[in-house]
């Protein structure tokens, strides 16, 4: 979980560093001067493509915070090497999911073998196999608070409360409307001033924080155990 911390921390002093440029660029008319030594006024449009930008970095710390997080969820209860009456109802489930998916298909004798020899069974599911197994539950372009939190109450630990994560939900649709070219940067950019962006930034960045201490907790005292 250290490692998975010190990549946020690491992600998010880098959009730091951007948001320092646009500050620069916005609120102090910063201009470039070239090799040469030649000055150059920055177009107004890059600005908007600039501002556009943010909602790309900060959904990706996003999604991938979050997406990190539930993998080291399963390597936590793979590596626990408990048997699946040793789990919480969350995790059974979850076991059942993915191993016992087709179980509606079988015959009545497969079904009773099932429930006589289930309760021995070791728990082992890699997130990405659960995610080929179930082909539904994917992440990709998929993240906010609302999805975040159905993660939370299905794994079996603690919901964000402290933050309320309004705003995911506007940047993971402003990512997904560029990725998919429905709307230009610039069109995008034009929308938000640099004060409504900082906002977005301080509200992912206080929701991760709590998230991943959520699972941190999670995880380092088993809560997923009975």
């Amino acid at each position: 979980m250290n490692t998975i911390k010190n990549e946020f921390d690491e992600k998010y002093a880098h959009i730091n560093l951007y948001f320092d440029m646009l500050d620069k660029l916005i609120n102090k008319a910063a201009k470039l001067q070239d090799n040469t030594g030649d000055i150059h006024e920055v177009n107004h449009d890059l600005i908007k493509v600039l501002k556009a930008n943010v909602f790309l970095l900060l959904y990706n710390l996003l999604e991938s915070t979050v997406r990190k997080s539930t993998e080291h969820i399963h390597i936590s209860l793979s590596t626990d090497t408990l048997q699946y009456k040793d789990f919480q109802k969350e995790v059974q489930k979850i076991w059942i999911e993915f191993k016992y998916n087709n179980l509606k298909d079988q015959g009545s004798s497969q079904i009773l073998d099932v429930f006589e020899n289930i309760s021995t069974d070791l728990i082992n599911v890699g997130y990405d196999d659960y995610i080929n197994k179930r082909k539904a539950n994917d992440m990709s372009g998929n993240v906010d608070a609302k999805s975040v939190r159905e993660l939370s109450t299905k794994y079996g630990f603690s919901n964000n409360s402290r933050v309320k994560g309004g705003s995911l939900v506007i940047i993971k649709n402003r990512r997904n409307n560029l990725a998919h070219g429905n709307i230009t940067f610039a069109e995008c950019g034009k929308d938000y001033t640099y004060s409504e962006l900082i906002k977005f930034k301080k509200e992912v960045y206080l929701f991760l924080k709590e998230f991943l201490n959520n699972v941190e907790k999670f995880t380092s005292i088993k809560s997923y155990k009975k």
